[in-house]
């Protein structure tokens, strides 16, 4: 109930205050996120990204948290990363194969009735297949072995004459507006974050084992889990954010955003 009286309250935010139209300046590499051609959305009144646009019963919303879970926990029970599958590989994600990632609305009916809206992250592949899963954004996602088991989470895309994105819809061939709200092109290599950046709801995304609330960054590239004992370097290219442990353990995640808000693995971290 709490988790779901956040997520109320974020959405509040968010409908409140809407996105600003006007093109935004970024700093120091950080994304700019365009409102399908100009304005940025604000990730600080987010909730978690990565659920499925079709998405709208309880049924439908605990099949989706599964198949999340089962993604997290890495090789073995169907999870479509692999650990042992670097992001080069042509079956894995890397910035190279992704053109952009935007936003959605995405509204999902919760238990108790209340339909919650919250931005969702949405892959844009060059070859013109998109992904509603922003599960395929990370950078070892076996994508061949995603498409095969989540079909319905694949779609076509295409910018249409007025420069907007388009979805094939499947069922009558027709494209269709895909209702991007923002676009976050990929962060700078070598791009510097600074700050604590806290995830808004419960949970957060995993890093050695542990679910992380906070980070902390610093303009030097060294990071600090707050409240944790994991510590390190990390660095950014393009759609993926490295973490090195002092020990010298890494571990690879995805990230998008910009400006005083960012994704990573698709939960949305805020800087406080």
């Amino acid at each position: 109930m709490k988790r779901q009286l956040g997520i109320l309250v974020l959405a509040a935010i968010l409908i409140g205050c809407g996105g600003d139209e006007e093109d935004l300046t970024a700093d120091e590499g950080e994304a700019i996120g365009e409102r399908d051609g100009g304005g940025q959305s604000d990730p600080s009144s987010a909730t978690d990204g990565g659920f499925v646009r079709h998405a709208a019963t309880p049924a439908d919303a605990t099949a989706r948290a599964d198949a999340s879970t089962a993604r997290d926990a890495g090789a073995g029970g169907g999870s479509t990363r692999d650990a042992a599958t670097p992001p080069s590989t042509s079956t894995s994600t890397s910035s190279t194969k992704v053109e952009t990632v935007v936003t959605i609305s995405t509204s999902v009916l919760g238990v108790d009735g209340i339909l919650t809206t919250y931005p969702q992250g949405v892959v844009l592949f060059k070859d013109g297949s998109g992904c509603y899963d922003i599960d395929a954004l990370h950078p070892t996602t076996d994508l061949a072995r995603h498409r095969a088991q989540a079909p319905k989470d694949w779609f076509k895309w295409q910018r249409g004459p007025d420069g907007k994105f388009q979805r094939l819809d499947p069922a009558s061939g027709a494209w269709k507006s895909l209702g991007a709200e923002a676009t976050y092109p990929p962060l700078a290599r070598g791009a510097a974050l600074n700050g604590t950046f806290a995830h808004a709801g419960a949970g957060g995304t995993t890093a050695w084992g542990s679910k992380v609330s906070s980070f902390q960054f610093s303009r030097d590239l060294t990071f600090s889990v707050v409240g944790g004992t994991a510590r390190g370097t990390y660095a950014i290219d393009g759609y993926t954010l490295t973490l090195k442990d002092a020990s010298g353990r890494s571990e690879a995640h995805s990230i998008y955003g910009s400006g005083r808000g960012y994704w990573i693995d698709g939960a949305n971290y805020i800087a406080k």
